[in-house]
């Protein structure tokens, strides 16, 4: 039975890996119809149809989505225009530090002429099966999640007596249904505001230090900064190159990035816990490993879900009765468990 139970899950986890184009559209929009589930509600009780109400939010998740790319896509295009001065600058950089060091080779690796030759003939390969690759996940998320959600918004109803017909002799489905909600709803809540209070203190700082696109730069970066593992990385980029071809001097750029560092700390390590820890309920070291684990399987896609992903992994374990201890191992707080009016102890 054990054998079993290995074979399985090498076969759940390879269903996920090689599924992926399918998988990741699917969850992302079902935990935005989780999400949009109360805004449904109000607008029902307005007299409007579930149809119409779902039209109206897929329409207003297309038009932000719309406008929040485009304003990325207008700036992302300046700092490639930029590119070249900063080359220029970041050149004359290193010459400077290589003079006053008195180093007698360069900063810059020289390759030889045979790993040139190598990257003329491998490169280009590589480079256009991973632009295909990221093309066509970005195809499938541009197109199947609004279609995915708009279908979940409309039939919720039938879509969770199936699942209750299928399911409903294994778990503990009023358990799964409220907490799942309640976890999602505080996730979503707890980054937004942690995303929007790190914005708006970065962008004053990055506005006191002299930047000019502060607006844009507290937003990426106050958005980047609640992002898993990569997001503060990927936030310096542009405070960077930002900086260098802006300042003279590397010491308002050298500031704003410890105070990146410092904020993302604090929100990591005190705001995000007290916002979204109570629901979540799942230990440093589940969410360490699920971050590492959906981020291999799936990428960028798996980091931005990670900590959902893995919340959704525990809650689902956590309403079968005899899968409730490996739920538990993942909590940080384990409890008592009531299954089907009974009361029992995780671990007897």
């Amino acid at each position: 039975m054990r054998a079993v139970n290995i074979i399985a899950a090498l076969l759940t986890v390879a269903a996920i890996y090689f599924g992926k184009t399918i998988l990741s559209p699917f969850f992302i929009s079902l935990f935005l119809a989780i999400l949009f589930e109360p805004v449904i509600l109000k607008l029902m009780s307005y007299s409007i149809s579930r149809k119409a109400s779902a039209g109206l939010i897929v329409s207003g998740v297309l038009i932000a989505s719309l406008g929040i790319s485009a304003s990325l896509g207008i700036y992302a295009n300046n700092i490639l225009l930029s590119l070249p001065a900063y080359s220029e600058k970041m050149e004359n950089f290193s010459a400077q530090i290589e003079k006053r060091l008195e180093l007698g080779q360069s900063f810059t690796h020289q390759e030889t002429k045979e790993e040139e030759v190598s990257k003329i003939k491998i490169s280009p390969t590589k480079r256009v099966f991973s632009w295909i690759g990221t093309m066509e996940e970005l195809f499938n998320l541009v197109v199947f999640v609004p279609l995915l959600l708009l279908y979940f918004l409309i039939d919720k109803e039938n879509l969770l007596e199936s699942f209750y017909a299928i399911a409903g002799k294994y778990f503990y489905l009023p358990k799964l249904n409220l907490e799942l909600s309640r976890m999602i709803r505080s996730f979503a809540f707890g980054n937004l505001v942690t995303a929007a209070a790190l914005a708006v203190v970065q962008g004053t700082i990055i506005w006191y230090l002299g930047y000019k696109n502060y607006l844009i730069l507290g937003f990426i970066t106050g958005i980047l900064n609640v992002v898993p593992v990569f997001g503060i990385p990927l936030a310096f980029i542009p405070l960077i190159i930002e900086g260098v071809l802006q300042f003279p001097s590397y010491l308002p750029i050298t500031s704003v990035l410890v105070v990146v560092i410092i904020l993302h700390l604090l929100a990591t390590n005190f705001l995000m816990p007290i916002l979204v820890g109570g629901r979540v309920n799942v230990n440093s070291g589940a969410l360490i490993m699920g971050v590492l684990f959906w981020g291999w399987i799936w990428g960028g896609v798996g980091f931005l879900l990670a900590i959902p992903l893995t919340s959704f992994l525990k809650i689902f374990l956590e309403c079968n009765r005899d899968c409730a201890p490996m739920a538990n191992i993942m909590a940080a707080k384990p409890k008592y468990i009531f299954y089907f009016g009974k009361r029992t102890h995780p671990y007897r």
